[in-house]
């Protein structure tokens, strides 16, 4: 019995040294696991998103056709935007590295009446519950997220804003960075549109 154990536990301290060999060499070949990118590109530094917006040609849209966030560069309607991370396949999300606010500068005033359109989705819920603000010359409305993961579809009203060219959206709560994606990521705007 003795003979038996013993041949049991050399058996056992082979494989382990075998073990523990392998999980040395290299893995080249085979794909790592690893959670997928939310964001689906990498971080841009705030000097990259300017250039690459400003660098970018305007293209022709009307204020009932909107802001397509995916796109690079801003409408023909706006002067510039700020406040946000560059644009992927899907919009782009609002970060805190680029500013306290998403800013939107257009180049004439606002209707004084009108119903602003936002196609948003949340960062995994980072502000569930949370009111986000949105405001227009010295007038303000709020919303909030009923789902973390799906594209939530936003109209305000907004009445006698004046001469106000600026629409200012407000996030309270940002993802924090990781050493992957530096970005302080809030709000994911799909679209803006104005009717």
């Amino acid at each position: 019995n003795i003979a038996i154990i013993r041949s049991l536990l050399l058996a056992s301290a082979c494989s382990l040294a075998l073990l523990s060999g392998c999980s040395d060499k290299s893995t080249a070949g085979v794909p790592s696991v690893s959670t997928p990118a939310v964001s689906g590109t990498a971080a841009s530094t705030p000097a990259t998103v300017a250039a690459t917006d400003a660098a970018s040609p305007a293209y022709e849209a009307t204020l009932a056709q909107g802001i397509d966030f995916s796109k690079t560069g801003y409408p023909s309607f706006l002067t510039d935007m700020s406040g946000l991370s560059g644009a992927e396949s899907w919009g782009r999300w609002t970060d805190a590295n680029l500013g306290a606010s998403a800013q939107f500068h257009f180049k004439n005033a606002l209707p004084q009446q009108f119903k602003l359109i936002l196609e948003t989705k949340d960062f995994f819920g980072v502000n569930a519950d949370q009111k986000i603000v949105v405001r227009v010359g010295d007038k303000q409305q709020e919303f909030s997220f009923n789902s973390a993961d799906q594209v939530q579809h936003v109209e305000l009203t907004f009445t006698d804003v004046g001469t106000a060219n600026t629409i200012e959206i407000i996030v309270p709560k940002h993802s924090e960075p990781t050493t992957t994606d530096t970005r302080k990521m809030g709000l994911g705007l799909v679209s803006l549109k104005i009717l």
